[in-house]
């Protein structure tokens, strides 16, 4: 009698309106051995993210009715080889919860991406991988010879952000990320950014800023400095073929310290009913030096199915001057050296 009144309690529950909600599981598992010569020296190793850094996340909605939603994204990196999280931390690469209107945009809270980066990644055919794209390589790079050219952060922590609905093509994004206070300042490790995207039949072209603010160091004492980022993208694409350029500039606002910018160009072609070749030449240059450097890189991509692919990546890069950015992760070249790697593939999305 008990379990005939739980069941007919149970059947009232579902048949009580309720606005609609999902949860979804979704990721990446991409694996691929490398090969590496850097100088004279060479190497073999299994790493992985070669074409997209291996995930998994969780993401939900809910309907709140008049085109108002609410939604989640926990996602979590990790490397295949051995199983580590990406950065060290579960959520990693993104952990925020937003409100979001058809008509208003969205508003979001909590560890994002930042607006340069939704700028740049449409300018990139290898998509800003972090692994094997030379412009992410080079644009994220912090040369041991030449200081203060910091990279532009990709993600920001503890951050409030607001993207607009698509305005007839436009969009635009504007993110703040809440300071961490120290002895030092009341605003070390605060960032900010805006961008905006414009589309129009197959151009693409976005442009945005980012300003990124330091920790400093309490012994010995260094205040924190903010580094400004100015980027810009585009692409077009053409029946068989899209083009692809971005250039990112930075500059410190500490005294005595280089601006640096890095450019880039490439192309995606279609070649047969679903493989595509990629290319991309990099240029990084760094103001008042001849510490720059230069990088290539060629992909191929083989769909086995709709979730799973084969690739092949080669990368080259040549340092100018003393520089010693690296294509290699964990390794460096000697000043001014050469490296190249060539790597075979396998990734799978569910």
């Amino acid at each position: 009698m008990q379990r005939k009144a739980f069941l007919v309690g149970a059947c009232v529950l579902c048949a009580t309106p309720a606005h609609a909600s999902s949860v979804t599981l979704y990721g990446i598992v991409d694996s691929y051995v490398e090969f590496d010569r850097i100088g004279s020296l060479s190497s073999m190793r299994q790493s992985g993210g070669g074409a997209s850094t291996s995930r998994f996340g969780l993401t939900g909605v809910e309907d709140l009715g008049g085109g108002t939603s609410t939604k989640f994204v926990l996602e979590s990196g990790f490397s295949p080889a051995d199983g580590s999280f990406q950065g060290g931390t579960l959520f990693y690469r993104q952990a925020y919860v937003s409100l979001q209107n058809t008509r208003y945009g969205d508003l979001r809270l909590g560890r994002q991406y930042t607006p340069a980066f939704y700028v740049v990644y449409d300018g990139d055919p290898f998509g800003l991988n972090e692994r094997l794209s030379p412009l992410a390589l080079l644009a994220t790079s912090t040369d041991t010879i030449t200081s203060n050219t910091t990279p532009p952060i990709p993600r920001f922590n503890q951050a409030a952000s607001y993207l607009s609905p698509d305005w007839n093509g436009l969009r635009v994004m504007a993110t703040y990320g809440f300071p961490t206070p120290n002895a030092l300042s009341t605003q070390a490790g605060r960032n900010y950014g805006a961008g905006l995207q414009y589309r129009i039949g197959g151009l693409y072209v976005g442009a945005g800023f980012q300003g990124d603010t330091s920790a400093g160091n309490l012994a010995p004492v260094v205040s924190p400095s903010t580094t400004r980022h100015y980027v810009f993208a585009a692409n077009y694409a053409f029946a068989r073929v899209k083009l692809y350029a971005a250039f990112l500039y930075g500059v410190g606002t500490a005294a005595r310290l280089p601006a640096f910018s890095t450019a880039s160009v490439g192309a995606s072609i279609n070649v047969g009913a679903l493989d595509r070749v990629l290319v991309s030449v990099v240029r990084r240059d760094v103001k008042g030096s001849a510490n720059d450097a230069t990088a290539l890189g060629v992909g191929y991509d083989h769909p086995l199915s709709k979730r799973t692919s084969l690739y092949a990546r080669y990368l080259y890069m040549k340092n100018g001057g003393d520089a010693r950015n690296t294509v290699v992760a964990g390794l460096q070249p000697q000043p001014g050296g050469t490296e190249q790697v060539f790597a075979l593939g396998i990734v799978h999305r569910f």
